[in-house]
């Protein structure tokens, strides 16, 4: 899940940012678990924005999107505190974890209905026990048929795979 500036020159120009947290997928099921993610993140970081942006300067900031594409679920991330008195660094499963028991409430207080987000938090709970991302199942899968297989063909396989697990909605935590 990641944002990125569109700028459009149409018309005197536009600037937009998407916030790319569906086509991460890889499932269906995987891209409304990111959804619910990212909504009740917004929610439950919202009372808090105020005090943790000024503990967190941009250079780290920048500093974390890169980590985080170089790492994936491995990262460790500077996570802003109102108690630090400098850099903590925390991996991003522990962070996600210690939001992830928040988002219940801020989901509900929202109006959305328990019975249709709590099977999603389960999707991002299984994540973060699992460690499997899209990207890390591709590299998990494409060095396990690399054993037996030619590159080319390792990598075809490895596509089907990655399309019948799609198909069939499987969430990517539960991927083999």
């Amino acid at each position: 899940m990641w944002n990125r500036p569109v700028f459009d020159p149409v018309d005197g120009g536009h600037l937009r940012i998407e916030l790319r947290a569906f086509p991460a997928g890889p499932s269906i099921t995987d891209m409304l678990a990111n959804a619910a993610l990212a909504i009740g993140l917004a929610k439950s970081l919202q009372g808090d924005i105020k005090d943790l942006l000024p503990a967190i300067p941009f250079t780290y900031c920048t500093a974390n999107f890169y980590r985080a594409a170089q790492k994936g679920m491995a990262a460790e991330l500077f996570w802003p505190s109102r108690r630090q008195t400098q850099p903590e660094y925390f991996s991003v499963s522990t962070i996600l974890a210690s939001l992830l028991e928040r988002l219940p409430d801020s989901l509900a207080a929202m109006g959305f209905v328990p019975a249709d987000f709590r099977p999603l938090l389960t999707v991002i709970q299984e994540r973060l026990e699992t460690r499997q991302t899209g990207a890390q199942w591709q590299l998990n899968k494409l060095s396990e048929l690399r054993k037996e297989l030619h590159k080319r063909d390792a990598l075809v396989e490895m596509l089907h795979q990655y399309q019948a697990n799609s198909a069939a909605n499987l969430p990517v935590a539960q991927w083999r």
